[in-house]
């Protein structure tokens, strides 16, 4: 039996399904379908350095195949050891498959059969299908009828009853959940979370958990998480410790829950590190300890993540768990403002409408309260009222000022509202009627 299988499958899509908990893999999928591949080895790097096995995969296919890095089959075989070390299926497979033909590694049968085996034994049709080959033709293995037709009637039991040269389920599935069709997917996700795919595994839960082509049902969401926190996979960890400190689908458990999101966070998963740094603020489940919350809400702040980037930001500006310091303040707050982060943009404001942590500047001051204001801040909007009333950092305006003034009062600030009234009483009725324009103007475009 000839061997005809493509050695190399490339993972895509996960975090459709997550959206805002891995941002950056679907930034990294989406780069890559676009061709950008040099976007999506930067977004995929970053994971896999965090543990996430597909990602440590896909950096592995990316070396085999030169897209977006020379290419570098040493490399590759490095990522894919480091996945299929982690229980990942597909990078057992690709392991196995450099072993057998010396790519990447030195030709080793032995281990070839190795982690072929173990793919196939996780339930990953391709290694069956190629496992199964090599028995019936006593490739590198004895020549073995029985064998070949147990892995052979294994892959075809899972629809792979000859060679195949795409991971179309998986695409597939993905496809299919983001077009709202969501019994495909959860068919598709099924198939491939039983033969041990973690990220599949996890979206499965996911579903359970949101009630998505599927009766809503935490006990299975969490079944599910189990199955991918089990075998490493960050993501799944850190929901089965939220799930434990909830008590969604399994009894409330402090003790399990600070357990699997120190395994996350440990693992480098930036959103354990920031709920884990949250609960040693409050205390919950684990000793009050302000050090510690700085410590691990730090880490998540230094993997990019923006509302720990401010909060830490906030610990520096009160002292709380580090020592107080205006400049690390101001630092943090900027890394989270330029992420769109309002609440940092209007803290970045104050500290330069005050001078603290930076030079005094009423221009950059305006600025950074302007972006805030446009997503809504209403503390924003009043302190950009106040620039335009005064002419700080900007020519005085009173149209302006009634405009930021309204809108503030519109959201629920009552002393915007008597400041409004206050401008509007130096204002003649055109310039009145021009104000309320804009504010309807700017109601309007929200």
């Amino acid at each position: 039996m000839r061997l005809c299988l493509k050695t190399l499958i490339f993972i895509l899509g996960a975090s459709a399904i997550v959206a805002g908990a891995q941002a950056g893999w679907r930034e990294g999928v989406d780069a890559f379908n676009a061709e950008n591949y040099q976007l999506a080895i930067e977004e995929f790097r970053v994971l896999a350095d965090q543990g996430m096995v597909n990602a440590q995969y896909n950096l592995g296919m990316m070396y085999a195949t030169g897209k977006g890095v020379p290419k570098d089959e040493t490399l590759a075989a490095g990522w894919f050891r480091k996945a299929a070390e982690g229980g990942y299926a597909p990078a057992q497979y690709s392991l196995g498959l450099a072993f057998h033909k010396g790519i990447g590694v030195a030709k080793d049968d032995k281990e070839a059969v190795l982690w072929l085996a173990k793919s196939a034994e996780s339930g990953y049709r391709l290694a069956q299908f190629y496992l199964g080959a090599m028995y019936g033709a006593g490739n590198s293995v004895p020549q073995d009828k029985g064998k070949a037709a147990h892995w052979l009637r294994k892959s075809a039991e899972q629809g792979l009853s000859i060679p195949v040269t795409s991971h179309s389920s998986w695409d597939e599935g993905v496809d299919a959940f983001n077009a709202g069709n969501y019994q495909i997917a959860l068919k598709e996700f099924r198939i491939l979370a039983d033969q041990g795919l973690v990220n599949a595994q996890y979206n499965l839960g996911m579903m359970y958990a949101t009630g998505k082509g599927v009766p809503k049902d935490p006990k299975l969401a969490a079944v599910w998480f189990r199955k991918a926190a089990e075998r490493g996979y960050l993501p799944a960890q850190y929901d089965l410790g939220l799930a434990y400190h909830k008590g969604n689908g399994v009894p409330k458990d402090g003790r399990e829950a600070v357990s699997w999101l120190l395994r996350a966070s440990d693992g480098g998963y930036r959103l354990a590190q920031y709920y884990l740094g949250a609960m040693y603020i409050a205390g919950n489940n684990v000793p009050q300890d302000e050090s510690e919350a700085a410590h691990w809400i730090r880490k998540g702040a230094g993997q990019g993540l923006a509302y720990a980037q401010y909060n830490i930001g906030l610990m520096y500006a009160n002292g709380k768990g580090v020592p107080q310091d205006d400049l690390q303040a101001v630092s943090w707050y900027r890394k989270a403002a330029e992420q769109d982060y309002a609440q940092a943009q209007f803290n970045l404001g104050i500290a330069y409408g005050n001078g603290q942590g930076v030079e005094k500047n009423d221009r950059e001051a305006l600025s950074w309260y302007l972006k805030a204001a446009e997503q809504g801040h209403e503390q924003a909007q009043y302190q950009l009222g106040v620039m335009y009333a005064h002419g700080r950092g900007v020519q005085e305006d009173p149209v302006q000022a009634y405009k930021w003034f309204g809108i503030a009062a519109i959201g629920g600030n009552p002393e915007a509202l008597e400041n409004m009234r206050g401008v509007g009483f130096t204002m003649n009725a055109g310039q009145v009627e021009l104000a309320k324009s804009l504010v309807r103007e700017w109601l309007t475009k929200k």
